[in-house]
Parts: structure tokens; C-alpha cells; sequence
């Protein structure tokens, strides 16, 4: 199961990186005398790149955030759904408690991220 969810998190963050790149791309470069030009997509009027690289890091925090709370969820289920099985108490417990472990963590590191990207962009 925790396999399965960490390759999802993984090729999440793959095509994240696939979509996100070609966002990169510069603008007003000359290709054989014909100038490219391209249209922010993402509507940044301000910031520039530190608030592109927040947005990233904002959206992964979300898809994590939701992950944690999800294996959370799996947790309590297994935990309510044990009939008094010790092995399945103890599993539910234990996904439960990492689960929660997991969703504090992402909200600090939020919390933690959120302060220094407002420290280098100044806002």
C-alpha cells in the first residue's frame, strides 16, 4: 500500500515537472531573425520566478497535505472496523498515528516555506 502511494507521489511530481517546464521558457528570444513571443499562462504580473517556485511548492504541499490526511482517514478506518482484532488495531493505530504525524508535518513545512518565500519576495 505505502508503495503504492509513494509511486504515486513520485510520478505526480514527475508530470509536475513535465507541465511546469515548458512554462520556463523565456520570452523574446530571435530564431533565425523571427521572434518568438509567449504568453505567461500562468498570469504572474509580479514576483517572477519566486512566485512561480511558491506556487510549485504550494501545490505540492497540497497534494502532500492530502495524501497524510487521506492515509490518516485509512487509518481510523481500520481502526473502527477491527472488531477487537489486536493485529488490526495495532495497524490501524499505527497508520492513524503516522497518518496525523504526517499532516503536522506538511503543515509546518507549509508554515516554514510560506515564511520564506514571503522573506524573498517581500510581500
Amino acid at each position: 500500500m505505502l508503495k503504492k502511494i509513494f509511486s504515486l507521489i513520485l510520478l505526480s511530481s514527475l508530470l509536475m515537472i513535465i507541465v511546469v517546464l515548458p512554462a520556463l521558457a523565456k520570452t523574446g528570444e530571435t530564431t533565425k531573425g523571427t521572434v518568438v513571443s509567449l504568453e505567461d499562462p500562468l498570469g504572474i504580473k509580479e514576483g517572477g520566478p519566486a512566485e512561480l517556485y511558491g506556487r510549485i511548492i504550494r501545490a505540492f504541499l497540497q497534494v502532500i497535505g492530502m495524501v497524510t490526511l487521506l492515509i490518516a482517514i485509512i487509518g481510523g478506518y481500520w481502526l473502527l472496523t477491527s472488531a477487537g482484532n489486536p493485529e488490526r488495531v495495532k495497524k490501524g493505530k499505527d497508520t492513524f498515528f503516522w497518518g496525523a504525524v504526517g499532516l503536522v508535518g506538511t503543515l509546518a513545512s507549509y508554515v516554514i516555506v510560506r515564511y520564506i518565500i514571503q522573506a524573498l519576495v517581500g510581500t
